[in-house]
């Protein structure tokens, strides 16, 4: 999602429409942001030998503990 264009000053008029579109992209990131959190909570229980370090594999190679 590319960051919305907002010219500074910002008119008078133009403060409803400016904070509207702001919102709503807003709203959809934190939507992408929740969707791409349970995919890697999905992804990580396709690992069956995490060790005792939480969600740390040695045979991936990946620490997931970044939560």
């Amino acid at each position: 999602m590319a960051v919305p264009q907002v010219t500074f000053p910002l008119e008078q008029k133009d403060v409803k429409a400016v904070y509207e579109m702001l919102t709503k992209h807003l709203k959809g990131l934190q939507a992408d942001t929740h969707i791409v959190q349970e995919l890697l909570r999905t992804v990580r229980t396709f690992c069956s030998h995490p060790n005792k370090n939480k969600y740390s594999c040695p045979d991936c190679g990946q620490s997931w503990d970044y939560d």
